[in-house]
């Protein structure tokens, strides 16, 4: 194995800069992943940078996400289909119809979105 191999990458340590709680969507510059543990101000999290994970859409979201649509995270919290004040970048894509009314929404991470 070469010398400067660290880690597989589906899940990554991070360090916190506020409370986290597990579940939580941590969104960094151009992407983001999900909390898999609950954190402090500077603890050492697991955050999934892969996989499908069921998050709560945007509160009052009346917006309905599409299969295949992007997801893009809220600084407020939550999801929404489109960037709006307080949006970051794409998260990934839905892979379930959520209609107006549902408070989740499963979304594929996706890095490279």
């Amino acid at each position: 194995m070469a010398t400067n191999y660290v880690q597989v990458g589906d899940v990554i340590d991070y360090t916190t800069t506020g409370n986290i709680t597990k579940g939580a969507i941590v969104p960094f510059s151009q992407c983001a992943g999900v909390a898999l543990d609950t954190g402090t101000t500077g603890a050492v999290i697991p955050v999934a940078m892969e996989g499908v994970f069921t998050v709560a859409k945007k509160a009052g979201a009346t917006l309905d996400f599409a299969v295949g649509e992007y997801a893009y995270s809220l600084t407020t919290g939550g999801v929404e289909v489109a960037v709006a004040t307080g949006g970051t970048e794409a998260i990934g894509i839905a892979v379930e119809a959520a209609v107006t009314g549902a408070t989740t929404v499963k979304v594929k991470l996706d890095r490279f979105t």
